[in-house]
């Protein structure tokens, strides 16, 4: 592979003429070195809590890398599934310069919840998960725990 230089625009030329890309700026270059056509990529799925109350949002993260793990993959498909009490809900993202990818969902009903995650970008996938959460309805607190102190009667008898 060659790479040809001209001022701040970089073209990546392969012998075979397979595959050409165009990157503005020299940062990118080596991210389009590392994330060619057909590379492999690796994605991780991170959630923000387990256990959420009913109602509640819960981040869900994908961060897309080449394999190797050193370089965000911009522009990547990520697709969030979620096994959900009464249906499954789907929703496609695209990462960010960090090969970050967020939904933000809210859990609408209780029970439990299975997340996955799916990753392409330039003919390269990855998967990851599932990953659980759990939204539970908000129990009342007995007094006894709503309050930081017990009375005592200090009546003598």
């Amino acid at each position: 592979m060659r790479s040809i230089r001209i001022r701040r625009f970089c073209y990546l030329i392969t012998t075979a003429a397979v595959a050409t890309a165009f990157v503005l700026g020299k940062r990118h270059a080596k991210n389009v070195r590392e994330n060619g056509p057909g590379s492999p990529i690796n994605v991780s799925l991170t959630m923000s809590a387990n256990t959420v109350p009913l109602r509640s949002v819960v981040m869900i993260q994908g961060i897309v890398t080449t394999k190797s793990g050193k370089v965000p993959v911009a522009a990547a498909s990520v697709s969030f599934r979620i096994n959900r009490p009464g249906g499954i809900t789907t929703v496609t993202v695209p990462t960010d310069a960090s090969g970050l990818a967020e939904w933000k969902y809210k859990a609408q009903a209780e029970g439990t919840y299975a997340v996955t995650v799916t990753a392409s970008s330039n003919g390269a996938m990855s998967s990851a998960g599932p990953m659980t959460f759990t939204a539970n309805r908000e129990e009342a607190m007995p007094v006894s725990d709503r309050v930081g102190f017990v009375a005592v009667n200090l009546e003598s008898r």
